[in-house]
């Protein structure tokens, strides 16, 4: 456990103590190897994490403080805090991380965790055996490409995203791809240096569509968009399969194309499950599901990947066990490696879970996972393994002692004391459960516009987790973002906004301090902000930026996204705003055009100039010398 000295003194600045050079450095390591320096981000999903060490580095510099985190389903600065000790007040909108952020934080026995997890596998073993083949050998993964009719001769064919499937193997420097063939659907390897242009078995012309998101039919040539050629329900072709190999007593996978030994014929779990034919409901993200052919949530999963979620859910809902949440956590994880949305990396042969990258994945190459496979990424023998990593972790670092207590009513104020503990809150930060100026820090991560739609995206666990507890109401309508589909423009999001922002103000102590993180493309988020801020009675005291995301992202290829967070330390307006926030700012355009956009806040908020932002924003752009202005429109 990590222990602090300091505690906020007047007018100091938290931003301007921190050792901005040293810290970027830290959290470009962390981004490289968060999952092996933090298992706790391994316990549950959430989206668009910030960085441990930015909110371990504020919290060194505040001290020994009392916090509070209105938007803490990612669980990091709880973590953070409950590392230093400090009594932290966390509250969420949405049951899934609420579930996920107590679990994990719960201390448990390692052994008793084990012993209960090698019981959960031999309780569900009987249903490993479908993956097996006649002669022993078992699959752990099957690559499935989507079947498509043509809509100008009504051929059918089979839609590779690429003709290069996947590389071989994972071994450096490896040459070898699979490659498929839309009209026949033959699979064969080949120099992935040297792609083929016919097909070795019917010869049909292998073409690649100039475009992005064509496709040309192999039998009659006609190009038009992918989704013209998808039928409903969707229909899939097993191309390849990855097999499990001992070899030297240790296991090996080896990836090949799927022959008719191979048990690859699985039903839609909805066909089996009558449970499971509850319908995906429209909205900004499920749209993407809907528009590919799925109706319902098991829709998305094989018969034989939902009987062992159900079971696995069903044993542990009966079970008296201090473990049991653990278990119940790595069960609901597997939730996000459907069958008929898993994508497949091919230049680094694994599987990736469908909501890995804040959306539903949309892919023509999707992957079925074997859940019970001891191997592969996503399986429930590597989530047990996480989870005793995670118990393992909060043992050393936070101690056995610590006490977790969840509200499920935001409604009765708390005294939060000096003493450490950890306060979880289900419900909207539009109301806290804390009494008045009881806080000396609100550190926090807000929701960032439209970035991000946390609530659709948490359907998929929530559904799931309805098999385990009694059904919590799940209130969309209450987050902070912009969708239209739950009636919520910007508008809506800057009062949510500024009502959650009130809040703090109520619960900070006069001298405290609102530290949180934004970014953001669109001027309308950041005017949002700013009219917020300003209802809420804060100014802005200093600024800095920092890289939270990964410079070089494959799945970002083209996209416009920032990597970079503006951090703003605000107080009370009736504690005198400088004439120039204190500010630290990187090299880079894109940290130079938020910090630009910090000053223009900084200053319409002081000044009262909250209708003149994109001015201020460009004023401010020039004296930094940025360039270009459409960083920010």
């Amino acid at each position: 456990m990590i222990r602090t000295q300091r505690k906020i003194v007047g007018q100091e600045y938290l931003l301007s103590l921190v050792d901005w050079n040293h810290l970027s450095s830290w959290i470009r390591a962390e981004i490289r190897l968060r999952e092996r320096l933090l298992p706790m981000r391994s316990a549950y999903r959430w989206w668009a994490r910030r960085p441990s060490q930015l909110f371990g580095a504020i919290l060194d510099t505040a001290g020994a403080v009392r916090v509070a985190d209105p938007f803490g389903g990612g669980g990091t600065i709880a973590v953070e805090a409950a590392r230093r000790g400090l009594p932290i007040y966390v509250q969420e909108l949405y049951p899934w991380p609420v579930f996920g952020l107590k679990t994990a934080l719960t201390p448990v026995s390692l052994e008793a965790l084990d012993e209960a997890g090698r019981w959960l596998l031999e309780i569900l073993e009987p249903l490993r055996r479908p993956y097996i083949r006649q002669d022993g050998r078992e699959l752990i993964h099957i690559l499935r490409v989507r079947r498509g009719k043509c809509p100008e001769c009504g051929g059918d064919i089979i839609l590779f995203p690429d003709t290069m499937i996947s590389l071989t193997s994972r071994q450096a420097g490896e040459d070898q791809a699979y490659y498929g063939c839309p009209a026949c659907g033959m699979v064969w390897s080949g120099p992935q240096t040297s792609p083929p242009t016919q097909c070795p078995s019917c010869k049909s012309l292998i073409q690649t569509p100039k475009r992005r998101g064509e496709f040309q039919c192999p039998l009659c040539g006609h190009l038009t968009f992918k989704a013209a050629f998808l039928t409903s329900p969707p229909r899939w072709y097993p191309a390849l399969v990855q097999e499990l190999v001992i070899a030297n007593g240790r296991h090996r996978v080896h990836l090949r194309p799927a022959d008719l030994a191979d048990p690859v014929e699985a039903r839609q779990a909805s066909e089996v499950f009558p449970q499971l034919r509850q319908p995906i409901p429209p909205g900004l993200e499920t749209n993407r599901l809907i528009n590919a052919g799925f109706r319902f949530w098991g829709d998305l999963y094989t018969d034989r990947q939902a009987a062992i979620l159900l079971e696995g859910l069903r044993v542990l809902s009966n079970m008296d066990h201090p473990c049991r949440d653990h278990l119940a956590l790595a069960v609901l994880g597997m939730a996000e490696m459907p069958a008929f949305l898993t994508r497949w990396e091919r230049y680094h042969p694994k599987a990736v879970e469908a909501l890995a990258h804040h959306r539903y994945a949309h892919t023509l190459l999707a992957v079925e996972i074997n859940p019970l496979s001891p191997v592969g990424r996503g399986t429930l023998p590597r989530r047990l393994q996480t989870m005793k990593k995670v118990a393992d972790w909060v043992r050393c670092e936070i101690g056995m002692d610590q006490q977790v207590h969840l509200l499920s009513d935001p409604s009765p104020y708390l005294d939060l004391g000096l003493e450490s503990g950890i306060y979880l809150v289900l419900g909207s930060s539009v109301q806290m459960a804390l009494r008045d100026r009881t806080v000396d820090l609100v550190l926090t991560d807000p929701p960032y516009h439209d970035d991000i739609q946390y609530g659709e995206l948490a359907r998929l666990f929530h559904f799931w987790m309805s098999f385990y507890q009694k059904p919590l109401s799940i209130r969309e309508k209450q987050e902070a973002s912009s969708n239209r589909f739950q009636g919520r423009d910007t508008e809506s999001y800057m009062e949510l906004l500024t009502r959650c922002f009130q809040e703090c103000h109520r619960v900070l102590q006069p001298e405290g301090r609102l530290v949180f993180t934004f970014r953001n493309r669109k001027l309308a988020a950041w005017q949002a902000l700013c009219v917020a801020l300003d209802r809420a009675g804060f100014h802005i005291h200093a600024l800095a930026t920092v890289q939270t995301d990964e410079t070089w992202d494959p799945t970002r290829k083209g996209s416009r996204s920032m990597r970079c967070d503006l951090v703003l330390e605000c107080m009370r307006c009736e504690v005198p705003a400088p004439s120039c926030p204190f500010y630290w700012v990187g090299s880079t355009d894109e940290e130079k055009a938020l910090i630009a956009m910090g000053l223009a806040l900084a200053e319409a908020l002081r000044e009262g100039k909250v209708n003149q932002l994109l001015q201020l924003y460009w004023k401010w752009g020039e004296q930094l010398e940025l360039k270009g202005r459409d960083w920010i429109r």
